[in-house]
């Protein structure tokens, strides 16, 4: 998908070229949340492109996105609010130094967000709801009773033991307020 820069008042905004977004003749015209739709006549159409929005990047490549092009390329693939997509920025922020695009992917897509939290904007991790997923990914963990192998342990204990030191730095990360 292409990309637009525009420069609005003393910002620079980039949006995706959509049907929502388009070119019209000499203008580019684009939507803003709260005040619609807003015509430029000075943009860029970049060289670089963003994938199409029906091949479904992960939340960790979304907030790659983000963070390089902003909130308008990366609501393109959330059908969700966006205050979602920037809780979400502010968990991924905490432990950007030690993700990758090339190995965290899947790991990424297992922090869950606590909705209650994130509908206020503040970013809070679902540790429950991590620890579920981690008892049905692994029939070793059981996270009832705080079990792994039969012993105690925590969830930070668990993915330390199960994936190694590195994603338990992660998971620390993202659970420091």
């Amino acid at each position: 998908m292409q990309i637009i820069k525009i420069k609005r008042k003393k910002e620079i905004l980039f949006f995706p070229l959509t049907y929502i977004n388009e070119i019209k003749g000499q203008y580019f015209v684009y939507f803003m949340d709260g005040e619609g739709y807003k015509k430029t006549k000075v943009f860029e159409v970049l060289k670089e492109e963003i994938p199409d929005r029906w091949s479904e990047p992960s939340w960790l490549e979304i907030m790659y996105i983000y963070e390089k092009y902003g909130i308008y390329c990366a609501s393109t693939y959330v059908n969700s609010d966006i205050k979602e997509i920037r809780v979400r920025y502010a968990i991924f922020q905490k432990a950007k130094h030690l993700l990758s695009i090339d190995t965290d992917v899947e790991f990424f897509e297992l922090i869950k967000l606590d909705y209650f939290f994130a509908s206020l904007g503040i970013p809070s991790v679902d540790i429950l709801k991590m620890d579920e997923e981690f008892g049905k990914r692994d029939s070793e963990y059981n996270p009832d009773l705080a079990l792994y192998r039969g012993k105690p342990c925590s969830l930070a204990e668990y993915v330390e033991q199960k994936l190694g030191e590195r994603y338990a730095q992660i998971m620390r990360a993202v659970m420091k307020n």
